[in-house]
C-alpha cells in the first residue's frame, strides 16, 4: 500500500511536470472569453512578435490560430465611443475601452483583415517569447497605419467609398 502511493505521487507529479513542459501554444488571451481556446497549437504558422513600448504585434494568421477571425462586418452605426475609419482600401470599426482602443478592420469583400485587442487588466502575452507582454495586442491591416486614412462618423453618413455608410 505504501509503495502504491508513492507510486502514485510520482506520476501525478511526472503527468503535472510533462503538461506544464509541454505547453507549446500561446499564452495570448481573448478579453471577451470568447474565440479559439488561447492556448491551441499554431502548429507551422508563424507566431514572430514585434514589440514596442504600447503593443504586441503578430502576424494575422497567427492570431487566427488562436481566436476566432469569422466576425462579419456590422451595420454602420456611430455612437460616443465608436467610429469607422477608411483607408487603403480598409474599413475599421474602433471601440474605444478601458484597455484602448479595439479595432476591427475589414478588406472591401468584407472580410476581417486586421485586429487590435486592448485590456486594462492583464497584458497579451507573446506566443513564442513569455518574456514580451503588452496591454495592446496587434495583428493584420489596419487603416491607422495608412497615410489615406479618413475618419468618417458624421450624424450618421456612411464612409465614402466602402461599403458601410447611410
Amino acid at each position: 500500500m505504501g509503495q502504491f502511493s508513492r507510486r502514485g505521487v510520482g506520476l501525478l507529479a511526472a503527468v503535472t511536470l510533462a503538461g506544464v513542459a509541454g505547453c507549446g501554444g500561446s499564452t495570448s488571451r481573448s478579453p471577451d472569453g470568447g474565440g479559439k481556446d488561447a492556448a491551441a497549437d499554431t502548429g507551422s504558422i508563424s507566431c514572430a512578435c514585434q514589440s514596442d513600448s504600447q503593443s504586441l504585434t503578430i502576424p494575422f494568421d497567427c492570431y487566427c490560430q488562436m481566436h476566432d477571425c469569422q466576425i462579419p462586418q456590422p451595420a454602420f452605426a456611430c455612437t460616443a465611443n465608436q467610429t469607422w475609419t477608411t483607408g487603403c482600401g480598409l474599413t475599421a470599426l474602433t471601440i474605444q475601452t478601458a484597455g484602448g482602443d479595439e479595432i476591427q478592420a475589414w478588406d472591401s469583400s468584407g472580410k476581417l483583415v486586421g485586429i487590435q485587442n486592448g485590456s486594462d487588466t492583464s497584458p497579451y502575452v507573446c506566443p513564442t517569447n513569455h518574456g514580451i507582454q503588452r496591454f495592446l495586442l496587434r495583428a493584420g491591416q489596419l487603416p491607422d497605419t495608412c497615410a489615406t486614412a479618413v475618419g468618417c462618423c458624421d450624424a450618421g453618413t456612411g464612409c465614402p467609398g466602402s461599403s458601410v455608410g447611410g
